[in-house]
Order: C-alpha cells, then structure tokens, then sequence
C-alpha cells in the first residue's frame, strides 16, 4: 500500500521575520568542521509550494493559547485574519499592516492607543508606526506601516475569566532566542475563545468565519439574565486608535486608519443553544457617536447560529523560529520520518541553536542557519550557523535516505567554511552530516 502523500498531513514551519539564503561544502552540522562524508543520494523530495497554500488557507485562523510566550497581559493571540490580534481582559487589541508601499495623501489618524504587546513575540513593544514586511525582501526590505485599535465594550466586566473554546489538532511551537529555558513547544490551539460573565448571565463568544473575526454575545438564561439583557440594551463599543467610524452597512464597521479603512464585523446576539436574539426595534437604530458604537450589534438572521465549531484542517503545527533581529527562511525538506529540514538567513546573534553543532555562533552581517525538527514540531533536534562575516545566501535544501541535508547558495565571506575552489563569486554546496 503506497505511504500517505506528505501533503495530506501538513507540518508547517513558519519563521518571523524577513531573510534571503547561504551555504558551505562538505562539512558536518554536528562534530568538527573538517570531518568530511561520502558521495550522497538525496531522495526526500521538498514540500509543493501550491499544496502548502491549499492547506494554510483551509486551516483557518489559530486561537493561541498564552503560555508564557507573549506579553502576559495578552491572554489568545489569533493569526490568520485582517491582523494580529491579542485577546486580553480589558478588549480586543487589533494590529493591522498595510499591504502595501504606502502612498501620499493618506488620513491622518487620530491619537493611537499605547500598543501593549510586541508587534512581534519575543521582541520589545512597538505601537504604531512602520514595520518591516515579511517578504522575502531580507533585511532593510520593504518597510509597511502598521496600526493598532482596541475594542472594548463600555459598562463590561473589566475581568472576566477567558477560556478556549474547542481545542484544535494543530499545536504551535516557539523556539525564540538561544536560551532554551525560554521556548515554549506544542501550544494548545483553539477555535475561539469565550469572555465568561462578560455581563451577568452573558457570554462573548470569538471565532473565526470566511476568515473573518465574529464576535457573539451568548445570553445563557433568558429568565434569569435580565441584568444582563439591561447592560446588553446600554452597551456602546468603543474603538481605540481611530480617526473615524462609519456603518458600513447594519453588519459591519467602517474604521478609518492612517493605512486606509478597516472593516470590522459587528457581534451577533443568540442564546446558548444558537437562536438569535434581538434587542427590540423601540430602542432605536444603532449609530456612532465619536469614538462609540451605539448598539454595536448586527441584525438577527433569520436561521439558528448553530454552535461554533473549530474546522477540520490538515495542519498539524506551525512552529516560530527566530532570535531578535530579522530571519527568514528560503526552504524545507522532510525525510521519510516526518522531520523537517529548513534552511534560510539570520541577522540574530540570538538565533536558537543547540549544543555540539557546527558552529554555535553568529559570525557578523547574514548569515545561514539550517535547523531539523522532530516530526512533530516540538522539538529541535541540530540547528546550527553557517558561513562568514559576509552576506551569504543559500537557495536551496536537500536530504536523502540517511538524513544528510545538503544545501546549495553563494557567500562573499573570506571567513566562510572550507572550500574546495574559491572564486571572486563564491559558489558553494554543503553536505552536513546527519545529527
């Protein structure tokens, strides 16, 4: 019976940040630098690039769990939608980055709420202003402009106990920096998150459709949740960071930003077992008042919302890799065991690496990294530095039967590895041997 094809089963890897590519010759990633290995065979075939989209698009947004590897105060982050957003007590923090170049005539936006959290793990807080794109640009790539707006609801509980709704297959690992102390594998995902007791006798509910971020409020007793329905009737959504809303339409919010509009999904009104609720047409139509939502709901469809369910997804991790400064990758290959072989550039002397490698160390400007992870993300098994005080590059990654990765790029680096020819334009090949 022929094995299941690699894509029906998908490991992602996904590095932060941004990074081009290197290589060496035959040279271990374990053990010394002059050990050498015989003639190889590559055999593993590298992940389809088509079949990967297919499956991060149907594997819809991560609710992730905090764990230690954000800001403590954010207690969900969730990937995948209009922007990163980080789910805390006090609201729902959104950061949004433009797609593109920015260009002269923009909206200025109004006074912008103090970002609390990172704009990226492990890295120092960074509010509004400019931020580098995650392209394969490299270092000192296209720099994109970015906004942050919290969402809160007036009269709320300022805490309300947070929990996942639905835990997912998928699992998350970060392995930031080069204290391992530090990293965090296999992450519970969810697919959505509940503010219990947001008011009395009323949940809110978040998740995910069409990748979009829907928000329910979930009244649990009709009978007995009067107060709540009391606060429902009163609440006004506030939008921080703004420097204007309009109704888009009697579902959606129209957020202007200084990177263009935003829009942003109204929260629907059900009971537990999904029926939609209405608050009752004497109350008035909903209408923006500055930066306040008046009755922020969207109108009662005519069908039941069913429960919220986490959708079947083939993802079975994503993995974050990285040290401080920008890495990025430039290709994976799996061997036969399901472990994953990746390759790319780093500007972090921080980078994670693991003991008795190559060459544990930074050695200036860009350098390579290649690094292997277990067949379930949670670990590494090598990750190593390669090259020189240059800006060295590699394109390409290989592994054959015995677990040698072998790797193709170019380095100007006097410093680099030992090669066979040098060359003005140093073209070189690495077979590392197998960990």
């Amino acid at each position: 019976m022929p094995p299941t094809p690699w894509f029906r089963r998908l490991s992602l890897v996904i590095l932060v940040g941004v990074l081009p590519l290197l290589a060496g010759v035959p040279l271990p990633l374990t053990g010394s630098r002059a050990s050498a290995a015989p003639a190889p065979t590559p055999i593993a075939r590298p992940p389809d690039p088509k079949q990967v989209g297919k499956t991060l698009a149907s594997s819809g947004p991560l609710f992730v769990e905090n764990v230690g590897q954000f800001d403590p105060r954010a207690r969900f982050q969730v990937r995948g939608l209009l922007g990163t957003v980080h789910l805390a007590e006090d609201g729902i923090w959104v950061m949004v980055v433009e797609r593109s170049s920015p260009t002269r005539g923009d909206a200025g936006a109004g006074p912008n709420p103090p970002a609390p959290f990172p704009a990226r793990e492990g890295g120092a807080g960074q509010g509004p202003g400019r931020h580098p794109s995650p392209g394969r640009g490299g270092a000192g790539g296209e720099v994109r402009r970015g906004v942050h707006l919290k969402l809160s609801y007036d009269g709320a509980n300022p805490r309300p106990r947070m929990e996942g709704i639905t835990r997912r297959d998928t699992v998350v690992s970060y392995f930031f920096g080069n204290d391992p102390a530090r990293w965090r594998p296999d992450v519970s995902v969810w697919g959505g998150v509940r503010y219990v007791d947001i008011y009395p006798g009323v949940d809110l509910e978040l998740s995910a459709e069409a990748g979009r971020l829907v928000q329910r409020f979930v009244v649990r007793d009709l009978a007995g949740g009067a107060q709540g329905l009391a606060l429902l009737r009163q609440a006004r959504l506030r939008v921080e960071g703004s420097s204007g809303l309009a109704l888009a339409d009697d579902s959606r919010l129209a957020v202007a930003t200084e990177i263009g509009n935003v829009r942003l999904e109204l929260a629907h009104l059900s009971t537990a077992n999904g029926f939609p609720l209405s608050l009752g047409e004497a109350l008035g139509a909903r209408s923006v008042e500055g930066t306040m939502v008046r009755l922020p709901f969207a109108p009662a469809p005519s069908t039941p919302m069913g429960a919220r369910t986490a959708a079947a997804s083939d993802l079975l991790y994503a993995t974050f890799l990285g040290g401080s400064d920008s890495d990025g990758a430039s290709d994976i290959a799996v061997d036969a065991a399901g472990a994953a072989y990746v390759t790319g550039e780093t500007r972090s002397t921080d980078f994670p690496t693991t003991a008795g490698v190559f060459d544990p160390s930074h050695n200036g400007d860009r350098d390579v990294f290649v690094a292997k992870l277990n067949p379930t993300g949670s670990g590494l098994e090598y990750a190593t530095f390669l090259g020189g005080s240059g800006r060295d590059r590699v394109s390409r990654i290989a592994v054959d039967g015995a677990g040698s990765a072998y790797l193709i790029g170019f380095t100007p680096s006097a410093t680099s590895p030992p090669r066979r020819a040098p060359s003005t334009r140093r073209s070189t090949a690495a077979r590392p041997t197998p960990s």
